[in-house]
């Protein structure tokens, strides 16, 4: 798959042209649809033809010397019709002949359709409405443009009264849908040798679908002795492989510690016979054998290429229907990426082009224009100068509000949209709050638009949750148990959550969930308790129940842990033998149990070990970005029934904020800049007077905390969400005056010294070239947190949260807290106690941008 993909929420342009399946499609679309874009343009002739003899006609209408006009409109409502379609009719011509399966390839036109005030709208099958702000609304399918034009050929009237403009549109019709022609025709040249040469071409894969080995750590059946320590190529042996994989493996102490296998290799037939590993190139090691598991290539549902039979110039187009290779199509002639890709890029200069004609208006000033009339004259658009739409006959905002304020008997920080007699607000927006106001109406939470990930989860019979991270995602020093019943269908596996007898692995057969304390726990330490497991799976089951109607007992959730306590993410990252024994095990035993299944989040908490020994930021974000992806990955290859990603929920960590804070800040970046990653929780909320060793939970607080993550989990996997978190937006300075704006999950804003005990400055710091300064208030405004200084800041300076100083009550190890969380109104209910489940501030430190006085 050939990608450029930026973030459509910013406005910018999204490709995605896949080399085979959808460009298939395309392809087959394409061609099928050239005979009636020719006889589209035949019919366009014909009315082009037609067109003088309606003209004399035309011409009184338009003069006025035919009574009443033609139809109900005058020729003035006619002219600004045509001006309107004629911004239209090139991308339509073009959008006919180009029916794209892949809707993301549409983000081109609708982002630049919008400058010329028109909107698009993504028919399931891969189809597509158009409409313009002008009065006529235009529809579009792949099939339709023939029959607009014999719809308009057969009404002579209706062509009468387009006379004025069907000349101009019906020529431009006729000229892109020969470009759009000519395009579909270069786009097939020369696709064959580009998809020949990629990953998904794979000789004489007819009878059967490819396999190959997992990439990733492979199992070490006996380590061996007196190796040459270090890191060495694999090689492999014996077998049947067309093409044999490739590797490493790892000798440290004379004994191999790690094999990774890092190409598949290829094998096609149905007999597969695994080649021997050989680690002869470690001098001196002996007895040392290792094996590796072996996966469809090409998984359910995906395409892949190979030669003919007999062999030609086209190739063959197989798909994975059932691990079956099913023929689709002998004489498969693809169109390329690069082709496709120039395909989007001409349709993005013709309604560039659009836009730049219908911006030579004939008015003056920093003017956006959404509509002209005819003759290129604003009707329509945006004043950047006033930040308002304006238009002929559109009374602007900054001259109505004063004439709507002028009545009104209330608080001047109201804006009433509409009063009583009296002059009473009945509703308004109210500047201290930035928020509506409606009488009669009670001031709940407001949560905001809700934002979907990019590829939702698909739910399985089995829907993993699953724990790592080091002793906080193995319930140490917890305490006596709290979830021992299942009130659900929630499974874990026979060993209980950590798969553990006390002495050896216990995965199968699956067992309702419920915490154990069975010690010592895997990675060999005692103390072990309530897991984050029972807290996320139940109240995600709850969630999903009350928001999405989802049925517990038909949606099953199974949840483990693979964590290791006292342990830095170096520790804990590919490569390790903890992650391939352990973590992926779990995935591994829980997939032979039932296929039907799929590992969507890993309940990350894990960062206080690399706090202590002051990981750098730039590490440790390198780091867990490069576990996200990897987990992905290694998960996948081994569940192949999972189309969707696994996510990484992370529990920003509490521990060393106050001494080191690099670890905190690092977790935010990666949340906010990789999209598996997101962030569940900050964990200083729940570090209260009720823990006694400054960096474990009690089990009822890590019930509390996991219920963060069940939230966000059921919303991912039933509604695709994608989870928010209160973070920082920016911080901004006019005098000594420090805005800082927030992204709020549940409006409003709160401050909560309750839950988390009253901070100095509420957790705030802020900072410039001579020190920490003085705060002599905080309030809040809206999303805002307004921070009043005694001096005015000097040179650079930065703005911190919950990184410098400690709230009353709150035992953390080097820790800090702040009190902003927002509005949201869930709660769980933990040994009788209410807990609320608002949204703390993560910690941050940024730049504060100075705006001047």
């Amino acid at each position: 798959m050939i990608s450029n993909v930026n973030d459509p929420c910013n406005g910018a342009t999204d490709y995605v042209i896949p080399v085979l399946g959808e460009a298939y499609n395309v392809v087959k679309q394409v061609q099928s649809n050239l005979a009636a874009i020719q006889a589209a343009s035949e019919n366009i002739q014909a009315i082009i033809d037609a067109t003088p003899a309606a003209a004399a006609s035309a011409q009184a209408w338009a003069e006025g010397t035919l009574p009443g006009g033609i139809g109900t409109k005058s020729s003035k409502e006619w002219s600004a019709e045509a001006a309107s379609n004629s911004a239209t009719a090139a991308v339509l011509a073009y959008l006919a002949s180009n029916p794209f399966a892949n809707t993301t390839a549409l983000y081109a036109y609708s982002n630049a359709a919008l400058a010329v005030g028109m909107s698009t709208t993504i028919v399931g099958d891969g189809r597509y409405e158009v409409a313009s702000l002008g009065p006529v609304v235009w529809t579009r399918t792949a099939d339709d443009g023939a029959g607009r034009a014999e719809a308009a050929a057969d009404s002579a009237v209706q062509a009468a009264q387009d006379a004025e403009v069907s000349a101009d549109s019906a020529e431009a019709d006729r000229i892109a849908a020969e470009a759009a022609q000519a395009a579909a025709e270069s786009a097939r040249a020369g696709a064959s040798a580009a998809v020949a040469a990629s990953q998904d071409y794979f000789p004489g894969a007819r009878s059967h679908v490819p396999q190959g080995a997992v990439t990733g750590a492979a199992t070490i059946s006996t380590a061996g002795t007196g190796g040459t320590n270090g890191t060495f190529d694999l090689a492999f042996s014996g077998g049947n492989f067309a093409v044999n994989p490739t590797g490493t493996f790892t000798v440290s102490g004379g004994a191999v510690t790690a094999i990774t296998i890092t190409g598949p290799g290829l094998y096609i037939g149905n007999a597969i016979s695994k080649p021997t590993l050989s680690f002869a190139a470690s001098a001196g090691l002996t007895g040392a054998a290792g094996t590796f598991n072996t996966v469809y290539l090409k998984t359910a549902g995906q395409y892949w290429l190979t030669d003919t039979s007999p062999a030609s110039a086209y190739l063959a187009l197989f798909q994975n229907q059932a691990n079956v290779a099913v023929e689709i199509d002998d004489q498969f002639d693809p169109m390329s990426a690069g082709a496709a890709a120039d395909a989007v890029a001409d349709m993005r200069d013709a309604v560039g082009t659009i836009a730049s004609n219908a911006a030579a208006y004939g008015g003056s000033g920093p003017l956006y224009p959404l509509m002209t009339d005819a003759k290129g004259n604003f009707l329509l658009g945006f004043d950047e100068d006033a930040r308002e739409v304006v238009g002929r006959g559109v009374i602007p905002s900054s001259r109505l509000l004063p004439l709507i304020s002028a009545g009104f008997a209330g608080d001047s920080g109201m804006v009433p949209l509409m009063t009583d007699a009296a002059g009473n607000v009945l509703f308004g927006y109210d500047l201290t709050t930035f928020r509506g106001f409606v009488h009669g109406v009670s001031d709940a939470p407001q949560p905001c638009v809700k934002t979907i990930v990019e590829t939702p989860p698909i739910t399985k019979a089995i829907n993993h949750i699953l724990a790592y991270g080091q002793s906080l995602a193995v319930g140490a020093n917890s305490g006596a148990l709290v979830s021992t019943s299942q009130p659900f269908s929630n499974i874990t596996f026979i060993g209980g959550p950590r798969a553990w007898t006390g002495s050896a692995s216990a995965f199968a057969p699956f067992k309702p969930l419920v915490e154990d304390s069975v010690n010592p726990a895997p990675d060999g330490n005692t103390g072990r308790g309530e897991t984050p497991c029972s807290g996320a799976a139940n109240y995600a089951s709850v969630i999903a129940a009350e928001e999405f109607g989802a049925d517990p007992s038909a949606n099953v959730i199974l949840a483990s842990t693979a964590g290791h306590g006292g342990w830095k993410i170096s520790q804990l990252e590919k490569g390790q033998a903890w992650y391939s024994g352990q973590l992926l095990r779990h995935v591994e035993e829980a997939f032979d149990l039932n296929p039907n299944y799929a590992c969507h989040l890993i309940d990350w908490i894990q960062g206080e070990n690399d706090g202590l020994d002051q990981t750098s930021l730039a590490t440790y974000r390198d780091k867990l970005n490069q576990l996200v992806l990897d987990v992905d990955a290694d998960i996948r290859a081994i569940a192949i029934n999972q189309q969707s990603p696994v996510y990484f929920s992370i529990s920003v960590t509490a521990g060393y904020a106050g001494s080191w804070g690099q670890v905190q800040l690092a977790q935010r970046e990666v949340a906010r800049s990789n999209p598996l990653a997101f962030i569940a929780c900050p964990l200083y909320p729940f570090m209260n007077q009720q823990n006694t060793d400054g960096l474990h939970l009690t089990s009822a607080t890590m019930v509390w905390r996991s219920a963060f993550v069940g939230r966000a989990a059921a919303r991912l996997m039933h509604g695709g969400e994608a989870p928010r978190w209160l973070d920082v937006v920016s911080a901004t300075l006019r005098g000594n005056r420090i805005r800082v704006r927030l992204d709020v999950p549940v409006r409003p804003l709160a401050l909560d010294t309750i839950t988390v005990g009253e901070t100095k400055d509420y957790g705030f710091a802020v900072e410039d070239t001579t020190g920490v300064l003085n705060i002599s208030s905080i309030f809040i405004d809206g999303d805002d947190v307004v921070i009043d200084l005694a001096t005015t800041p000097t040179g650079s300076t930065e703005v911190r949260y919950a990184l410098d100083y400690l709230g009353t009550n709150m035992t953390i190890t080097n820790g800090a807290t702040g009190n902003i969380c927002d509005s949201a109104p869930e709660t769980v209910t933990v040994n009788g106690t209410v807990r609320p489940l608002k949204n703390f501030l993560i910690p941050f430190a940024i730049p504060v941008i100075n705006l001047g006085a």
